[in-house]
């Protein structure tokens, strides 16, 4: 799992093997949206010295988009585990199809018995047994996927929409994104254990009955936490969700 370049916690994954060159901090690990980088978060730092915030790239967009995409949601989540060695404790902060790929990873962590994210935050996803009622986008036509895409989650600015130049730049991982989450079937498994806590826009398109549906995949009851705003609730309340974290999070 690579860090953004600019994140603070760059240099924050150890080699395999490796152990901490100094205490360890607490590392929240970012995983973007369908489409996003994972510099999003790049400019935030939280208040406090020990906690550290990294941004994941995904292959195939950003920093690595000379890289083939990965495929399916098992197939990123079995990359990104290939990169991951955590030097100390560590947690999940996942928005929308990060959040998706933030409780596989955890699932396929705790099934391998290495070490498991202490926290999970689960942001503006629903629970994922659930039957999605919304219609596949991925096969679209660009122009219409485009519109569709903004249509759903306002996450397209307009001048992508008017300059082909600029779509066909985004459209190729945003599909590619879709189209793994569109394709994805939930196995069913073992609880998840540990704190989750459950993020959302309170005018997102995601239902509340859809959100609290995460309790039947943990082993505890999650917190849910909501901001005003929809699907991307967070670029404006970026400040209040890293203080959430910081107040939730478990050593």
């Amino acid at each position: 799992m690579r860090a953004d370049a600019s994140s603070r916690s760059a240099a924050g994954l150890a080699p395999a093997g490796r152990g901490p060159e100094r205490s360890a901090p607490f590392r929240v690990y970012y995983l973007t949206h369908a489409g996003g980088t994972g510099a999003e978060f790049s400019r935030s730092v939280f208040s406090r010295g020990d906690i550290d915030l990294v941004g994941v790239r995904y292959p195939g967009r950003g920093g690595r988009r000379r890289e083939p995409d990965a495929g399916s949601v098992d197939d990123l989540v079995t990359a990104l585990l290939a990169e991951l060695a955590p030097s100390g404790p560590f947690g999940f902060f996942g928005h929308s199809m990060g959040a998706l790929l933030a409780y596989e990873m955890t699932r396929k962590l705790v099934a391998e018995d290495r070490e498991s994210p202490r926290c999970l935050w689960l942001s503006a996803c629903p629970a994922p047994q659930l039957p999605r009622p919304e219609s596949p986008l991925a096969h679209l036509a660009d122009a219409d996927f485009l519109r569709a895409v903004a249509g759903r989650h306002g996450a397209v600015p307009q001048e992508v929409l008017d300059e082909p130049a600029l779509a066909a730049v985004i459209v190729p991982p945003l599909r590619a994104d879709y189209r793994r989450v569109e394709e994805y079937r939930f196995r069913p498994g073992p609880p998840v254990t540990g704190p989750v806590h459950v993020l959302y826009g309170r005018d997102d398109i995601v239902s509340m009955e859809r959100l609290k549906a995460w309790g039947e995949l943990t082993e505890s009851e999650p917190t849910l936490h909501g901001f005003p705003g929809g699907h991307f609730y967070l670029n404006e309340h970026r400040a209040a969700v890293l203080q959430l974290i910081e107040r939730t999070i478990t050593f």
